[in-house]
């Protein structure tokens, strides 16, 4: 009997200097190749993508990512990337306690609370065409965090009072207290097997056979575990996986629609422009349309 494949759900500690808690990463190169774990940090995560497109899963979401693009995750989701098939790119993450390094200065908490960028309703990718002022920023926090200056430390924080300022302003309208609508990490961790090989395998017919049987559960147990932790059917979260690879697609280039729903798994163009219809509110030449 052929041994299954282990995937694990790994928890991160980020190691930073207590005194000023902020760190930027190595460059970073996101590959199409196969997932092998979901992630969480002990710390806010604040990333900056300089080249490529694709998909980011944060929780129970699926969001596509471009060069230019800004991701805010908290400490209290689990996420992971994949670029677009045949295609890297390349990121810097930036790890801080905000509320360490911002709060001495405003004497206040209320900026250093991200508790609403965070569940269901906060697109954890902010976009550099919605919000340029947001993603140059970070671009310049990064900049200051990996060069050597004057006054290096006090720059950091000047900018990161502004982002703070910048994102609250942004997204005044999200609730304050916003529910992440998650299991608990010992689900995501039952079902991990499955969510990676969706998003491997994406463009290929899946089977819940199949993915009950990565997980070791019988179907009908797979079923119900995957709709509690995910809120979805396991095909309705692989279209969504799909549809959000198309709308990277969609954003990146001007490849014929038909070609793009065909790569991206669905078996007629009808089929995907009702499934991006229902998702998105547009169609695919309308989602198009309003990046160019």
């Amino acid at each position: 009997m052929q041994k299954q494949p282990k995937y694990a759900f790994s928890f991160c500690q980020i190691d930073m200097n207590p005194e000023f808690p902020f760190r930027v990463s190595d460059l970073y190169t996101e590959t199409d190749r196969a997932i092998t774990k979901l992630h969480i940090h002990d710390t806010l995560e604040l990333g900056y993508c300089y080249e490529g497109a694709g998909i980011f899963v944060v929780g129970n979401k699926i969001l596509p990512f471009k060069a230019g693009d800004v991701t805010v995750i908290t400490s209290k989701e689990c996420h992971l990337a994949r670029s677009l098939t045949g295609t890297v790119s390349k990121w810097r993450w930036i790890y801080l306690n905000l509320e360490k390094i911002i709060y001495p200065v405003f004497n206040d908490s209320a900026l250093c609370d991200f508790s609403r960028f965070q569940g269901l309703n906060f697109n954890n990718v902010i976009s550099s065409e919605q919000y340029p002022v947001i993603c140059k920023l970070v671009c310049k926090i990064v900049a200051a965090g990996i060069g050597t200056m004057r006054f290096q430390q006090e720059r950091i924080v000047a900018m990161l009072c502004l982002f703070a300022a910048e994102i609250h302003a942004a997204f005044d309208a999200l609730p304050h207290e916003n529910s992440l609508d998650e299991s608990s990490p010992g689900t995501i961790q039952r079902l991990n097997a499955a969510l990676e090989y969706m998003i491997r395998k994406y463009q290929e017919p899946l089977r819940v056979e199949k993915l009950a049987g990565l997980c070791r559960l019988s179907q009908t147990h797979f079923r119900r575990l995957f709709r509690e932790a995910v809120g979805k059917s396991p095909i309705q979260y692989l279209n969504q996986i799909r549809i959000g690879m198309a709308k990277a697609e969609l954003d990146r280039n001007r490849r014929p629609v038909g070609e793009i729903a065909f790569e991206c798994g669905f078996e007629s163009v009808s089929s995907f422009n009702r499934q991006f219809k229902a998702q998105t509110g547009h169609s695919p030449r309308e989602w198009r349309n309003k990046f160019i």
